[in-house]
């Protein structure tokens, strides 16, 4: 008899959301994104990059070192965990919250609440203190109203609902609506779009609710897979509900759950301005790197981004979950000392397990070699006890 058939089976319950596919795309400027699929491994060819580029290489290392790197990231998870608390409690009791240390680290999900626009030269609506430059989103889910070249946007995809009708005149800025941004095909994400400079006939802009990519696994989920080691080496994907699908913002590219959240501000301010703090960094990160390649310089900070994350991982900071770095969090917020509280919960698991079990079932789990040697001698033995018996 196999050693494994005598051990108690361990159950989990998987739980099942349907939710209506929808299609991501890129908007933005940078080709190399654009271009991109997810999970494929970017090489440069050193022999075609001109010799009067190859001088000007600076090394990323230096330019993007910040000193409170986790500090970063944990208050864009605190930042996430208030607004999925307040939208959906039920989900915060007891969960994970994950970065994947593979790119795309934001996503913008589209739609559809009416824009305006303005005569003034600064209108205040627009928040400038978040990026000026063109930050290319690689994820945009849902379809959203839009203004700008229709025929650019059906031929680039289909993130465009409405398109509205641009206003001349005395009017001089395009302003999304509150929590918005607008993200376009040429100029990249913007607070605000100056009418001026806007190319009517090769640009088209939508607009988006940016959001941080985080993964949401189950308290349940997390603890049978870190059980079952061996599992993690054989799964080849592990999957998991972004908070953009949790807070309904790109579960059926409609303008519900967006709309809902941006009229209300609920739960958004905090994230919002957690979100600004961390693209104007990136975009501080993009102009230093494109002394050395302008094309590649988001890319090199996604890489740099995601190596990040792993050291984060090497240090203990976040619970290794394949490719992704957890923390766990409940209904106080997010737990910094991720590692202790996995190893804390694992073990009274453990515990909980071995006091439902019998003695007899603990005796075998305890002395597996008990269960081939007794499934060796039980066959002679009931023979002879049959012998003497008849």
């Amino acid at each position: 008899m196999d050693s494994s058939r005598s051990r108690v089976k361990e159950w989990v319950n998987v739980q099942i959301i349907r939710l209506p596919a929808s299609m991501s795309q890129s908007v933005g400027p940078n080709p190399v994104l654009v271009a991109s699929k997810p999970r494929e491994e970017i090489t440069v060819n050193s022999s075609a990059i001109p010799d009067t580029q190859k001088s000007e290489l600076v090394s990323p290392s230096s330019l993007l070192a910040e000193p409170n790197l986790s500090n970063s990231f944990i208050n864009m998870l605190n930042a996430t965990f208030i607004s999925l608390n307040q939208s959906n409690p039920n989900f915060t009791e007891s969960c994970w919250l994950c970065y994947d240390a593979q790119p795309p680290f934001y996503e913008g999900v589209a739609f559809d609440l009416p824009f305006i626009f303005s005569k003034s030269n600064n209108p205040r609506q627009c928040r400038w203190d978040t990026p000026r430059r063109g930050i290319t989103l690689s994820q945009v889910t849902g379809q959203g109203k839009c203004f700008g070249n229709a025929t650019l946007a059906r031929q680039t995809g289909s993130v465009c609902k409405e398109f509205g009708k641009l206003k001349g005149g005395k009017f001089q800025w395009v302003i999304p609506a509150a929590s918005g941004m607008w993200v376009c095909h040429r100029s990249g994400v913007s607070p605000c779009v100056l009418l001026d400079k806007f190319d009517h006939s090769n640009d088209f802009c939508v607009q988006v609710l940016i959001v941080p990519r985080v993964l949401y696994h189950s308290d349940e989920e997390v603890y049978y897979l870190f059980e079952q080691t061996s599992r993690l080496h054989k799964r080849e994907i592990l999957t998991g509900l972004t908070i953009a699908m949790l807070l309904g913002l790109g579960a059926a590219g409609t303008a519900t759950g967006v709309s809902a959240l941006a009229t209300q501000h609920q739960g958004l301010s905090q994230l919002q301005m957690t979100i600004d703090e961390d693209l104007q960094r990136i975009e501080k990160s993009i102009s230093s790197l494109e002394k050395s390649l302008s094309s590649l310089s988001e890319v090199v900070l996604q890489n740099r981004r995601g190596l990040d994350l792993l050291f984060m991982q090497q240090g203990g900071l976040c619970a290794a979950l394949k490719e992704e770095c957890c923390f766990y969090a409940d209904h106080t917020g997010v737990i910094r000392d991720s590692m202790a509280e996995l190893r804390n919960r694992l073990n009274q698991r453990k515990m909980d397990r071995e006091a439902q079990q019998g003695w007899f079932e603990s005796w075998f789990n305890q002395s597996p070699w008990l269960t081939t040697l007794i499934s060796t001698l039980i066959g002679p033995i009931t023979i002879i006890l049959l012998t003497l018996i008849f």
